[in-house]
């Protein structure tokens, strides 16, 4: 579930034997949205001069701070226009990194709770790793960065359970995301409906992959609304 109280007061009282698991995206996305809201303030300093180094670094090349280290690529280097030189991913990350030490300190903690995510351990060792991680984020003396250790701290039991398995998968509400996107893309391409069962049956269909066309030819009078009369001239 995502991070709101309500849903897990729900569970709670009604699934008393459900295992609760914070989804591990919009924990991330909590804690990239921080370091985002650091990016804006340290690139605002330098908005009175938009040509300078700094304020390119922070408008244009801000994704790397959001990629995964692990992709981001020390060997292959690309013409940058703006310096007219050849540079890695890695350098300009460096170079973003060297231009305000708390952005760099919020970065360094994105990172660690991404090392908590991706390192292999059981339940045991991974309460401890959480335990460092929530200990760091308290000790940044980064205001939204603690703000954070608290919402680590209030779900720990649930980010924990996330690292469960299912069938050899991880716990992840991922499928239902991708349910719901297809939704939308549905009630976007129709630009809606004012027939729900209509709009019931198309879904229905669409989301199975199993549904194959039905030779019986249906009565759509069951699900036909009743318009409104046309006036006569």
């Amino acid at each position: 579930m995502d991070l709101y109280d309500n849903y897990r007061d729900i569970a709670k009282i009604y699934l008393p034997n459900a295992l609760v698991c914070a989804d591990r995206f919009h924990v991330m996305k909590i804690i990239n949205n921080a370091l985002n809201r650091i990016r804006c303030e340290i690139m605002n300093k330098y908005s009175e001069n938009k040509k300078s180094d700094e304020y390119y670094l922070l408008k244009h090349k801000n994704n790397l701070l959001f990629k995964n280290s692990l992709d981001i690529s020390d060997i292959k280097a690309d013409k940058n226009r703006y310096f007219r030189m050849r540079y890695t991913e890695g350098q300009l990350l460096d170079m973003i990194l060297k231009i305000d030490d708390e952005l760099k300190k919020a970065y360094d903690l994105k990172e660690l709770y991404c090392i908590f995510c991706e390192t292999d351990a059981d339940m045991d060792f991974r309460k401890e790793l959480l335990e460092t991680v929530i200990t760091e984020y308290k000790l940044s003396n980064i205001k939204s960065m603690i703000n954070i250790a608290s919402t680590l701290e209030n779900w720990k039991e649930e980010i924990i359970n996330s690292f469960h398995t299912y069938d050899e998968r991880k716990i992840s509400n991922g499928p239902i995301e991708r349910r719901n996107k297809i939704i939308k893309i549905i009630l976007r391409l129709a630009n809606g409906y004012t027939n729900f069962k209509r709009f019931r049956n198309r879904v229905l269909y669409v989301l199975n992959k199993y549904e194959t066309y039905n030779e019986k030819i249906l009565d759509v009078n069951k699900i036909k609304q009743a318009g409104k009369l046309r006036k006569n001239k």
